[in-house]
């Protein structure tokens, strides 16, 4: 209807002889295009045209026909991309405040600071997290949510973002308002311009102090269990011992057979709770953070486990392995219980051949141990890291079943992840990650 009107009026206005105001016929074409974009001013334009050639137009006006219809071409088009514009800023302005909306109503904090660590950004879940509100918060140093002895690790996460890392998830603790610390998983990565240049560091921070305290509930129930378990097993090993040693030549044949099921019996339930306070250990132990190379702790870990290796008539392949930064104790844990579970599950009729190999990906590095042994299903491939889970004879394989739930607890600890798949023909590939 506004398109007729406006053309209508154009007409008119070519129409009246003598009348040659040029803005009674170039403000509604600009209005026109402007309303209904490029495309919208483009159609304006040939409707115009069309008018133009079948209308009865007096042949005193004909030497101005050319003049307003150039100079309304002209309009439509510039008017028509001014249109497309504003269409866009107003697209890209509800597309922000939508944005907008999303991060002030989420629970998690989301913080952006500049390169120099001054808050710029802080939402609503960043002011329930923490309680400082927005305008406090808002050109405070983000050193103020961290506890004097964390001034170090605050620098190295600046650092490591800054020269083009990120962190995943990484757990650690901050100050509240109030002076009180608070368990959280931080997120964080450079925010860059569109020349790539780093202009602020952005992190979303999550809550995770009711996961940390009920996990701190569980090891606790886990190690005293655990320890009060020892006690009593050692007086039914010691007593078993006493009852064969005493009475062992007037038992019969059934007597000592079932003598000996209890010391196995005993035996079993000791590497069991040793593993159970190992696992409690795991998740307790502080992290020590220092530059690991990789190399020197896998030829450690092949070492204590020589014996094994020669067993199993192993061939063992290492690659280039890098260096990391992670706690080494709890990293040689982990490429223990893999590389023995590499030597331990093969066919025992021949040998096997076992590869550890390292490559980089997005966030840092993948490690694999990779065999050609018993394999994995499929399906099994999240039951193994459960507790106690055994998918071969404890007769045949020894062991407790919870080697690769520590493997897990670690490798998360640490902020990466493990997992396992087969491999084509026969073996298994355990794969974890490590951020850089």
């Amino acid at each position: 209807m506004v398109l007729f009107v406006a053309v209508l009026v154009l007409k008119l206005t070519i129409r009246a002889p003598g009348f040659g105001l040029p803005l009674l016929f170039d403000v509604p074409v600009a209005l026109v295009a402007m309303a209904y974009g490029a495309r919208g001013g483009l159609i304006a334009a040939a409707v115009g045209m069309v008018l133009y050639a079948v209308g009865d137009i007096p042949a005193e006006v004909h030497s101005n026909v050319a003049g307003y219809l150039s100079r309304a071409l002209t309009f439509f088009l510039l008017g028509g991309l001014l249109g497309l514009y504003v269409d866009r800023l107003r697209q890209s302005d509800r597309a922000a405040r939508r944005l907008a909306a999303i991060v002030e109503q989420t629970d998690d904090g989301v913080v952006v600071c500049a390169p120099d660590g001054t808050i710029t950004e802080w939402n609503d879940g960043a002011a329930r997290l923490f309680g400082y509100g927005a305008p406090e918060a808002v050109g405070a140093p983000l050193g103020m949510l961290a506890a004097p002895e964390q001034e170090a690790e605050q620098r190295e996460i600046v650092t490591k973002v800054l020269g083009g890392g990120s962190l995943d998830q990484y757990e650690t603790t901050r100050v509240r308002k109030d002076g009180t610390r608070v368990d959280i998983a931080l997120t964080t990565s450079a925010m860059r311009s569109e020349h790539g240049d780093v202009v602020g560091i952005g992190s979303i921070v999550r809550d995770i102090t009711a996961r940390k305290h009920t996990e701190r509930e569980l090891e606790e129930f886990a190690y005293v269990a655990s320890h009060d378990l020892q006690e009593p097993l050692r007086s039914i090993g010691g007593f078993a011992e006493l009852l064969e040693q005493r009475y062992g030549g007037q038992l019969a044949g059934d007597g000592n057979r079932f003598l000996g099921f209890i010391r196995e019996g005993v035996v079993r339930m000791q590497s069991m709770i040793s593993d159970l306070l190992s696992y409690s250990r795991a998740g307790q132990a502080r992290l020590r953070s220092e530059p690991v190379d990789v190399n020197e702790l896998v030829r450690d870990s092949l070492s204590s486990l020589d014996a094994a290796a020669r067993d199993a008539r192993a061939d063992v392949q290492v690659a280039q392995l890098p260096t990391v930064v992670a706690d080494r104790a709890a990293l040689a844990q982990v490429f223990g219980n893999l590389l023995s579970n590499a030597l331990k599950f093969h066919d025992r009729e021949a040998p096997v051949r076992v590869e550890v190999s390292a490559e980089p990906d997005a966030k840092g590095w993948r490690f694999t141990v990779a065999d050609d042994g018993l394999g994995i299903a499929a399906e099994d491939s999240e039951r193994v890291f459960r507790m106690f889970e055994r998918l071969h004879g404890e007769d045949e394989y020894g062991g407790t079943g919870i080697g690769l739930s520590i493997c897990r607890r670690i490798v998360e600890r640490h902020g990466g992840r493990i997992w396992c798949e087969p491999r084509p023909g026969d073996g298994t590939a355990f794969h974890f990650t490590l951020p850089r």
